[in-house]
Order: structure tokens, then sequence, then C-alpha cells
């Protein structure tokens, strides 16, 4: 279960790191317009 648990709390990092990637972009669209 160790591993499978090191693998989830990757994910959830990998998703939040790509959340803010996402986020990030569009607000500086948003701000350009």
């Amino acid at each position: 279960m160790s591993e499978f648990d090191n693998v989830q709390e990757a994910i959830l990092n990998m998703m939040g790191y790509w959340q803010r990637n996402l986020n990030f972009p569009n607000s500086y669209k948003s701000y350009n317009c």
C-alpha cells in the first residue's frame, strides 16, 4: 500500500501542478485582453 500511496500523492501533486500552470495562461490572456 505504501507504493500506491506514493503514486496517488504524486498524481495529486501533478494535478495541482497542471492546474496552476493552466490557470496562469488563462488569467494572463484575460489580463492581456
